[in-house]
C-alpha cells in the first residue's frame, strides 16, 4: 500500500487517483499525524508526503519515519518552493503540478521491482 499525504484535498486526490489508475492500493492522509496512525497500523510502502503542511510539515513527517521504519521510502512534493530551494533539496522529489508519468517515475525507482 501506498500512503499519500497532504493536507489539500486536491492534490491529495489527485495524487491518489494517479496511482490507483497505475493499480497500486493507496490511502490518503490529511496531516503527519494521521500518517503516522497509518504507518503504524497498516503495511505502507511508500510515503509519498507534501512539504508545506501545518503542524507537522512532511520533512518532519520523514523524520519521525526515519527513525521507526528506516527502510520506508519517503517521495517529498511541493508547489511551494523556490527553484533555489528545489536544486538544494536532497532527496527524491516532484514539483506541484506534476504528470501522472513523472509521478510513476519516481514511485517505481523507490520501489524497484513493482
Amino acid at each position: 500500500m501506498l500512503l499519500v499525504v497532504d493536507d489539500e484535498p486536491v492534490p491529495c486526490t489527485v495524487t491518489a487517483r494517479m496511482l490507483r489508475a497505475a493499480g497500486f492500493l493507496v490511502r490518503t492522509a490529511a496531516s503527519g499525524d494521521e500518517a503516522l496512525r497509518i504507518v503504524e497500523s497498516e503495511g505502507v510502502r511508500l510515503v509519498v508526503t507534501d512539504i508545506a503542511m501545518p503542524g507537522m510539515n512532511g520533512l518532519e513527517l520523514a523524520e519521525r519515519l526515519r527513525q521507526s521504519r528506516s527502510y520506508l521510502p519517503v517521495l517529498f512534493m511541493s508547489g511551494a518552493m523556490s527553484p533555489r530551494e528545489i536544486r538544494a533539496f536532497s532527496g527524491p522529489f516532484l514539483q506541484k503540478p506534476f504528470s501522472e508519468a513523472d509521478l510513476l517515475r519516481e514511485v517505481s525507482r523507490l520501489l524497484p521491482g513493482d
